[in-house]
């Protein structure tokens, strides 16, 4: 084994094992924003009580079309979620199998030399 190799294994042993913390998750916002809109659609009757507490009531919706569209939009988000949560996961299985391959012959190569 020539000490190229070596070094070029340790590299990778190095790159691999730095590997895991090098993930980033996407941050997805829809269900917040979808929120907001409805909340900015709703009618909200406030009235204070006897004792000074104030009462809020929901009276409905100023545009019942755009909160039917808005249940469309949530519960598309909630399955195309659950589809990406699902793939992320078996992706993330088959890397991990693939990076483990990758180490364990690396690490052969790598060690050799301390051997």
């Amino acid at each position: 084994m020539t000490d190229t190799t070596t070094m070029l294994a340790n590299m990778i042993l190095i790159a691999l094992n730095n590997q895991e913390r090098w993930v980033s998750e996407p941050r997805f916002e829809t269900l917040s924003i979808i929120e907001d809109i409805r909340n900015s659609n709703k009618i909200i009757t406030k009235q204070v009580d006897e004792d000074g507490d104030v009462i809020e009531s929901f009276d409905g919706y100023k545009n019942p079309e755009l909160e039917d569209k808005l249940k469309l939009i949530e519960a598309t988000f909630k399955k195309d979620e659950a589809d990406y949560k699902r793939y992320r996961s078996e992706k993330i299985e088959s890397m991990e199998k693939n990076l483990g391959m990758i180490k364990s012959i690396v690490k052969m190569y790598g060690a050799q030399e301390e051997e």
